[in-house]
């Protein structure tokens, strides 16, 4: 607003994200980018097990149904 004050009301994916990063990147710190290797079934940890629920079959870990709990 203050480097454009004749812009008006913008959305999120109207601003400049350049102009938006030079001034969060100070208090964002550093911001890795990591590669990881998830794996569903490797370290697979169902909490309802004991009461029976259906389970997803080994060829559906990538479902998003995997991913929540």
């Amino acid at each position: 607003m203050i480097r454009n004050p004749r812009q008006g009301l913008c959305v999120p994916d109207d601003l400049p994200y350049r102009d938006v990063l030079e001034v969060a990147n100070p208090y964002l710190g550093p911001c890795p980018s990591l590669q990881t290797n998830r794996a569903p079934l490797k370290n697979r940890f169902d909490p309802f097990e004991k009461f029976g629920g259906p389970r997803l079959a080994d060829e559906d870990v990538w479902q998003l149904e995997t991913f929540l709990v």
